[in-house]
């Protein structure tokens, strides 16, 4: 009898050892999960930010070349000087 009592001791201190490494195995993941997570965020909000300073950056220029453009288009390009040789 004491050597059933014994070995079913044993066998709650094993299972509590399992318990606790596997509450932290489980911590440890949930960490990590969460630095990728943060990490995740950081690379959306510098995408983000890039993608908005070009969306600025063309519109920049689209305010400055749109006047232009019918300045341009009206200008007579001169005729070349060689006529192009048939190739």
């Amino acid at each position: 009898m004491n050597t059933c009592n014994s070995i079913s001791h044993r066998f709650t201190l094993v299972s509590e050892r399992v318990s606790n490494t596997s509450q932290l195995l489980r911590t440890k993941v949930d960490i990590i999960i969460g630095k990728t997570k943060s990490r995740f965020t950081i690379v959306d909000a510098l995408r983000a930010k890039m993608q908005l300073r070009m969306q600025q950056m063309v519109e920049g220029i689209s305010m400055v070349a749109i006047p232009i453009m019918p300045r341009v288009s009206s200008v007579k390009l001169p005729k070349p000087a060689y006529p192009r040789l048939a190739g």
